[in-house]
């Protein structure tokens, strides 16, 4: 069978908005506790997949971290330095019994929600054997800007069980 070319272009643009629209339609059904649980899992797995751009997008521009002042600037560029391509790796997993929860839920005049976290963020080598780093814990305040939640605010964070270079 012969197939000309637009019948290979209308397959070639179904292949692509039809994993899109099922992608939005996912998204659209699930609750806003589960988006929030995501936006977290997508931070955490920056660690990993070594994406600093990821932490820049979830973060807002006036985020502040309440226990050491840093804004969003400081993250970044921490971030940027910690997951170069040449560095240790990290990675991070939430705690199976604590690991998300979610504290409040407001969705009127703005929607807001603050979380407390609990996870592991560990430290290896390209050959992967990692190591505990740092048993992260944090409350994190975050608003849905822009259609995704990002976050605006931690506090109680751990930092006492970071190590210190």
């Amino acid at each position: 069978m012969r197939w000309n070319r637009s019948t290979l272009l209308w397959i070639a643009v179904l292949a692509v908005v039809i994993p899109l629209g099922v992608t939005r339609i996912r998204a659209a059904l699930q609750s806003s506790e589960e988006r929030i649980e995501a936006t977290v899992a997508t931070l955490l797995s920056s660690l990993e997949d070594r994406e600093p751009r990821r932490v820049a997008r979830i973060l807002t521009e006036d985020f502040v971290d309440e226990s050491t002042g840093y804004g969003r600037r400081d993250v970044v560029d921490a971030s940027k330095v910690t997951l170069r391509p040449t560095g240790e790796r990290y990675r991070a997993t939430l705690d199976e019994t604590d690991g998300f929860e979610l504290l409040s839920l407001v969705d009127e005049p703005i929607k807001a929600a603050t979380v407390r976290i609990h996870a592991l963020i560990e430290v290896g080598s390209v050959n992967g054997n990692f190591r505990p780093f740092w048993d992260l814990e944090a409350t994190l305040d975050l608003e849905r800007r822009g259609g995704r939640w990002r976050v605006v605010r931690s506090r109680d964070v751990s930092h006492d069980r970071r190590p210190r270079w």
